[in-house]
């Protein structure tokens, strides 16, 4: 089966071992989900992977027609969408 992946954006991505440590799942579980869902990519193989934080809070919610919709390109214009995107101040704060 070949998912279609989620763009991962400036500000939304972050390593996938902060990820699976903050969450305290196993790195192997969460690169599962990163293939299953359409969630995480490498640039390379090799490389590290990244993770889409609004679309991992999407799969652990399990809101499927919000994750479809990001997948989709649709963002802060869509209210299932806009609650899972990093806000404005964030990004400020984080100089993104």
């Amino acid at each position: 089966m070949n998912i279609k992946r989620v763009p991962i954006l400036r500000g939304d991505g972050v390593r996938l071992s902060a990820a699976s440590e903050a969450l305290g799942v196993p790195n192997e579980t969460l690169r599962r989900w990163c293939i299953r869902y359409g969630i995480g990519d490498q640039w390379e193989a090799g490389s590290v992977w990244r993770v889409s934080l609004p679309a991992l809070r999407m799969v652990i919610d399990q809101n499927w027609g919000a994750l479809e919709l990001l997948r989709q390109g649709c963002r802060s214009e869509n209210k299932h969408v806009r609650p899972y995107l990093p806000s404005e101040e964030h990004l400020r704060r984080n100089g993104e």
